[in-house]
C-alpha cells in the first residue's frame, strides 16, 4: 500500500499518450497507475479468497448461505477478470500505441539523419568536383600560355632569323652588285685601252705605268670586298709591338661574330693570331678600318714583309697584316 499511498499523493494528471510529447514524467505516471491497478486487483483477490474460507467452514450451517456466497464470490471474481482482461488489453494497446509512436518517431529521427547526411555527402561531392575542376582549368590555362608562350618563342626566333637572313642576303647582293660593277669598270677600262689607237713609242712607255697603277687601285678595292668565314689566320709581320698586339686583340673582341681561337710565334719572328668568324664579312676592309693596323692583303705565300709563310691547312685562309709602330 506504501506505492499507492505515493501514487495518490503525486498530482493527479493523466499520462498523455502523444508519442511526440511523451516525456519522463509522463512515462513515470502510466507505470505507476498500472502497478497501483495490479495491486487493487491483488487486494480484491485476497479479500475474495478469506470468504470463500469462511463459506466452507460453515458449509453445514449454512448450505444455503454458502451457495449464495458461492455464487456472489463467482461473480465477482468473474467481474475481477473480466475487469482485469479489459484493464490489460487497455494496457497493451496502450503499450502497442506507443510502441508505434516511438518506432515511427525513431524511423523519422533516423530519416531525418540520412537526409542530413546525404546532403553533407552531396555538398562534399560537389566541392569537391568544383576543386576538381578548378584544377583541371588552371592546369589547362597553364598549358595554353606555355604553348603561347612557345609559339611567341619560336616566332619570334624565326622572325628574327629571317631578319638575319634577309640582312645577310643584302649585305651580300650589295657586295656582289658593289663586285659586279668594279669588274665592269675594269672591263670598261681594258676595252677603252685596247680600243685607243697606237701612239708614240715614248708616249707608250710613260702613260703604261699609268695603266698598271688603275688596276692595281681596282684590285686592291675587290680584294678589301672578298668575303671571308669560318677559319682564318692573321701573320703579322715582325716585327710586333705587344701593346699594339693587346690593342688589335681588343679591337677584334668587339664584334662578336669574330672569335679569336688561338696564338703562335714571337714578336721578334712574327705572330699568327687564329680566327673564326661566324658569318660572311669584308674582313680585309675591317682590318683596314682598325687604327692598329696599317696594310692588311689575302696571303698567298712568302713575302718581303713577312718571312713566316702562309697557313697552307686546308679550309684555313691567310692574310697577311702589318701593325703600325
Amino acid at each position: 500500500m506504501s506505492r499507492t499511498n505515493e501514487t495518490n499523493d503525486a498530482p493527479d494528471r493523466k499520462p498523455s499518450m502523444d508519442s511526440n510529447n511523451l516525456s519522463d514524467a509522463d512515462t513515470l505516471v502510466f507505470i505507476n497507475s498500472l502497478i497501483d491497478q495490479n495491486s487493487e486487483l491483488s487486494s480484491e483477490l485476497k479479500r475474495v479468497g478469506p470468504i470463500a474460507k469462511l463459506a466452507e467452514e460453515r458449509l453445514h450451517e449454512a448450505t444455503a448461505r454458502l451457495e449464495t456466497a458461492n455464487a456472489e464470490a463467482r461473480r465477482i471474481v468473474a467481474e475481477a477478470k473480466q475487469a482485469a482482461e479489459k484493464k490489460a488489453l487497455e494496457i497493451l494497446k496502450a503499450a502497442g500505441e506507443n510502441a508505434q509512436a516511438v518506432k515511427r518517431s525513431t524511423e523519422e529521427e533516423a530519416r531525418g539523419i540520412i537526409s542530413i547526411a546525404k546532403q553533407k555527402a552531396d555538398a562534399a561531392e560537389w566541392q569537391a568536383r568544383e576543386i576538381r575542376n578548378a584544377a583541371e582549368a588552371k592546369a589547362k590555362g597553364a598549358r595554353i600560355f606555355a604553348e603561347e608562350e612557345a609559339t611567341r618563342i619560336i616566332s619570334e626566333a624565326r622572325e628574327k632569323a629571317q631578319k638575319e637572313a634577309h640582312l645577310a642576303r643584302l649585305e651580300t647582293e650589295q657586295l656582289l652588285a658593289r663586285n659586279k660593277m668594279i669588274a665592269e669598270s675594269r672591263l670598261k677600262e681594258v676595252s677603252k685601252l685596247v680600243s685607243k689607237e697606237p701612239l708614240s713609242p715614248s708616249k707608250n712607255i710613260e702613260e703604261k705605268p699609268t695603266v698598271t697603277t688603275q688596276v692595281r687601285e681596282n684590285s686592291d678595292a675587290g680584294e678589301s670586298l672578298a668575303l671571308y668565314q669560318g677559319n682564318v689566320e692573321l701573320v703579322l709581320a715582325p716585327p710586333v709591338a705587344a701593346g699594339q698586339l693587346v690593342k688589335l686583340g681588343r679591337q677584334l673582341k668587339h664584334f662578336n661574330y669574330i672569335k679569336v681561337v688561338g696564338l703562335d710565334g714571337s714578336l721578334k719572328q712574327g705572330i699568327r693570331m687564329r680566327l673564326f668568324l661566324q658569318k660572311r664579312i669584308p674582313l680585309l676592309k675591317v682590318l683596314k678600318a682598325m687604327p692598329e693596323v696599317e696594310t692588311a692583303s689575302g696571303g698567298l705565300g712568302k713575302t718581303q714583309e713577312s718571312p713566316m709563310p702562309v697557313a697552307t691547312e686546308p679550309g684555313v685562309r691567310s692574310v697577311l697584316v702589318k701593325v703600325r709602330r
